[in-house]
């Protein structure tokens, strides 16, 4: 994992993304979480709001933002039934459109 070396920053960071989840596309959710992860946030409150904000828009999300939220999810070794099963069901129909890195995320 990257470690950021100015917590406050990051603290503000992931406030920001939060306070501006209602806006959020699908790419902005799978972006912001696969960053998230990258930087190993620790913030459970963030990661909750942002399993709920793509639960609420997971039928919008193309292949490599499901792998990509599947990804950061799994690295943050945050197990999250409901998000997990979602993005599953999701990505079932959509299985033939997904590129290697997708499968291999």
């Amino acid at each position: 994992h990257l470690q950021l070396l100015h917590p406050t920053l990051l603290a503000a960071i992931t406030a920001q993304a939060m306070a501006r989840l209602p806006e959020f596309g699908s790419q902005d959710i799978a972006n912001t979480a696969w960053a998230c992860a990258r930087l190993a946030v620790r913030d459970h409150n963030f990661w909750t709001a942002f399993s709920a904000t793509a639960l609420a828009n997971i039928g919008n999300f193309a292949p490599q933002k499901l792998s990509n939220t599947s990804w950061a999810f799994a690295t943050m070794e945050l197990i999250d039934h409901p998000l997990f099963r979602a993005i599953a069901t999701a990505a079932i129909p959509k299985l033939s459109s997904f590129s290697s890195q997708d499968k291999a995320n």
